[in-house]
């Protein structure tokens, strides 16, 4: 079915840099604590990319050959770190996702104008976290799976997931179904996954990347799903 136009269409704004701007300021004014945080953030995470450009250390070379090590202590402690290396992971990536859900939902809630405090953040990722983890492990194994294959697809299967905690986080706590997420993650960002790439790019600007990041996606989801869902025809999208 072709998309129709109507004469008095939702706004639109297609420069990923002022959507990206846009929504930064109404974040400010409705969650002024979470910006200047998040600028904080992004200002440490800046300054420390100069100290990775140090000089290594010499490496010294060991004359000890491997015979002479125990070879079941050897098998045993790789054994250990293997599974400390997993359990690390693990805390890490279930960590990171949920204060995804988090900081999105703050997202979401400054784009309706309404500041969100951490206690309720806290409680509808909760109550969507296992859903919000099984699709984002799915998204994962999509995209890694088409990257070992061709680099091409899996940039263009990241690109189609890259709004898929919005989603869920926007979605009643009730609604159920990872592939549900996935469906509607793909038919949202259809055609228009220039745009998510536009986003993306103005996320990785120093200090404000972080800010611009989180609610410009925000942004664009918002403005993506209600054309998708009225069926309305989307603007030619900007030349960035």
């Amino acid at each position: 079915m072709k998309p129709r136009v109507e004469k008095n269409q939702p706004s639109y704004i297609s420069n990923p840099l002022k959507l990206a701007f846009e929504a930064s300021k109404r974040f400010f004014s409705t969650n002024k604590g979470w910006a200047i945080l998040l600028l904080i953030l992004g200002f440490f995470s800046g300054a420390s990319q100069f100290g990775r450009f140090e000089k290594p250390a010499p490496t010294t070379s060991s004359s000890a050959s491997i015979t002479q090590t125990d070879t079941t202590s050897l098998i045993a402690m790789i054994i250990f770190v293997g599974v400390f290396v997993l359990i690390f992971l693990s805390i890490m990536t279930v960590t990171a996702i949920f204060v995804q859900g988090i900081l999105t939902h703050i997202a979401l809630e400054s784009e309706k104008g309404k500041k969100a405090t951490l206690p309720e953040a806290f409680n509808a990722t909760s109550k969507r976290f296992w859903r919000l983890l099984g699709a984002q492990l799915l998204a994962f194994a999509k995209i890694t799976g088409w990257s070992l294959l061709f680099i091409i697809p899996g940039i263009i299967a990241a690109l189609r997931y890259t709004l898929l905690a919005y989603i869920i986080m926007d979605e009643p706590a009730e609604q159920k179904g990872i592939k549900a997420a996935h469906d509607r993650a793909k038919a949202i960002v259809k055609s228009r996954l220039l745009e998510v790439l536009g986003i993306s790019i103005v996320g990785g600007l120093p200090v404000v990347g972080g800010l611009f990041d989180l609610t410009g996606k925000a942004a664009l989801y918002r403005q993506l799903a209600v054309y998708h869902d009225k069926n309305i025809q989307k603007p030619k999208m900007h030349w960035l």
